[in-house]
Order: C-alpha cells, then sequence, then structure tokens
C-alpha cells in the first residue's frame, strides 16, 4: 500500500495520456506539481466520461494522499505521538475538504467495469480512513456501499479485493461503522476475498483484518458464523501458518467470536483449538497481541 510519485509508480497510465489533449496533460502535470487536489478534482469532473484519463488522474490521487505502512501508524499510536496523529489528520481532511472522496466515487460509478480505476479508489479509501476525525468519517461513510461493489464486480483481481479489503478493514475501525459495513455486505465482501484468493498472502491478511474489526460488533458476531467465518478464518491461518500477521489476525478475530459463549462449541467443533494452539507455539515469542489473546482464547475454549 506504499506510493512513490506518481509518474513512476504507473508508467503504464502515463503511456495513456499520448492519446490525450495536450490540454489536459498539461493541466495534470501542473496541478501534480503544486499538489492541488482541489484543481485534480475539477479536472476529473471536466473529463468524467474519459476512463484513461481518469486512471492518471487517480493515479496522482493516489501519491498525494497521505500514507503510513501499518507498522508506522501501529507505532503512532502506541507512542501516542499526537503531532503525527494530528499531522495526518489534517492531511487527510484537506483531501476530503478539496472533494477527492466525492469525485472517486463518481468516477468509480461512471466506469464499474474499469478495476484499475476501482482500485485506486479504494485504494485511496484505504489510506483515509486511518484517522479517527468525525469529518473525515462522516466523507467516507458513504464509500462503503461503492468498495462492496466494485468487491462484487471484480472478484477475480487481486488488486481491487487486497485495497478494497483493506478499506473495509479501516472502515470498520470505529464502532458507529462496524453496523454499517455489514449492513452494506462488508462480511460477504471479506469472506469471499479469503476464498476466492487463498494463495495471496496480501487479500488474506486484509480480508481477516477486514473480519478481526467487523467481530468487534455483538451482531456482526453472529453474522460472521452463520456465514462460515470461522471454517474460512481457520483455513487460511492453516495455509499461512508462518505469516505472522495473518496468523495475528486470525486469532483476534476468534478471540471476539469466542466472547459471545454461544459460538465456543463452533469454534471447538471446527478445530480451532488446534490452529490456535500452533499460532501461539509459532508466533507468541515475537507477537505479543498472538501470545496473550491467544492463551486467552484457549483457556475460554477449555472451559
Amino acid at each position: 500500500f506504499e506510493t512513490t510519485p506518481w509518474n513512476s509508480c504507473f508508467p503504464h497510465y502515463i503511456s495513456l495520456t499520448a492519446k490525450m489533449s495536450d490540454d489536459k496533460v498539461e493541466r495534470l502535470q501542473k496541478a501534480s506539481e503544486a499538489k492541488d487536489l482541489k484543481a485534480i478534482v475539477q479536472l476529473m469532473r471536466d473529463t468524467l466520461s474519459d476512463a484513461d484519463f481518469q486512471e492518471d488522474c487517480c493515479s496522482v490521487l493516489v501519491a498525494l494522499t497521505p500514507s503510513h505502512d501499518l507498522e508506522v501508524f501501529q507505532r503512532m499510536i502506541e507512542t501516542e505521538d499526537k503531532l503525527a496523529l494530528q499531522k495526518l489528520t489534517d492531511d487527510c481532511k484537506a483531501v476530503v475538504d478539496a472533494g477527492v472522496v466525492n469525485v472517486l466515487l463518481e468516477s468509480a460509478r461512471t466506469h464499474p467495469d474499469d478495476p484499475d480505476i476501482q482500485e485506486l479508489m479504494c485504494r485511496i479509501l484505504f489510506h483515509l480512513a486511518r484517522t479517527d476525525d468525525d469529518s473525515v468519517n462522516r466523507a467516507l461513510s458513504s464509500s462503503v456501499d461503492q468498495v462492496v461493489k466494485a468487491m462484487r464486480s471484480h472478484q477475480q483481481h487481486v488488486g481491487v479485493q487486497l485495497t478494497a479489503c483493506g478499506a473495509l478493514r479501516n472502515f470498520a475501525i470505529g464502532s458507529d461503522n462496524k453496523g454499517r459495513v455489514a449492513r452494506c455486505g462488508g462480511i460477504d465482501a471479506a469472506l469471499g476475498a479469503l476464498l476466492l484468493h487463498r494463495a495471496h498472502t496480501g487479500v488474506q491478511e486484509q480480508a481477516l483484518g477486514a473480519l478481526r474489526n467487523l467481530a468487534g460488533s455483538s451482531d456482526n458476531k453472529y453474522k460472521i458464523a452463520e456465514k462460515l467465518g470461522i471454517e474460512a478464518t481457520l483455513g487460511a491461518m492453516k495455509e499461512h501458518a508462518s505469516v505472522q500477521t495473518i496468523q495475528e489476525n486470525g486469532v483476534v478475530t476468534l478471540y471476539s467470536l469466542a466472547l459471545n459463549s454461544a459460538l465456543r462449541d463452533s469454534l471447538r467443533s471446527c478445530g480451532a483449538v488446534e490452529v490456535i494452539a500452533a499460532a501461539v507455539r509459532n508466533h507468541a515469542k515475537l507477537n505479543k497481541k498472538i501470545k496473550q489473546r491467544g492463551a486467552e482464547l484457549l483457556d475460554m475454549l477449555s472451559e
């Protein structure tokens, strides 16, 4: 999910500009160099029917959207780096205030069959959804449905599934959003990604991350279990036993489900104890979350 300068990260998009007018290209280049988000938004609105140029504009927006890898973001939270967190929030608000989210949704709805536009939209939303600012979350709330639609329309496209699951994961961090994501079909979408892309560690990590956050809601626990989410989670953990992030997301997801005592028999009958014990045995030394939640989960399932 890291970004690099748009002209090196998306060369195949830029090659498309040879087919376009010099005026559009020049306007985009100037806006990119000036980091003028509003100018890019206006340019997208002026060229909404042009899928190729929409991709170019979206790729520029990816590069201009504030982003941190997950470890850096978690470190900011754990160390209570208020200055860094506030800067991230301010930068995200600037993107939203410029109208980026709205124009991304317009573009995605205009070109529902274009996987590149859908992927770029999800990538930007993934980064924006990391802040807990109310105004940013309000702007993003209307985008959940479009992310799920993109996943349904492009089930075999790894890039769409990866970035969309990441967006759902971050949408579902806040307690108010867990229900909305579920109502929009986010649980089904995440489980579908898990099952269709079993071998892709990135998709597995992000899809389990989405389930991990969604399982924090009491209502969602039953929905995940009813949709065979326990089996899918255990399957991902078995398939990727050496991948610590997948193991952590799986253990925490199962822990959240087990907080509902009515689901513990289902966990036991699906073989959760053996899978969780293996995760603790292989990863507890290097991962505090697996060590803590894994031990607590095994205790719950032994009762």
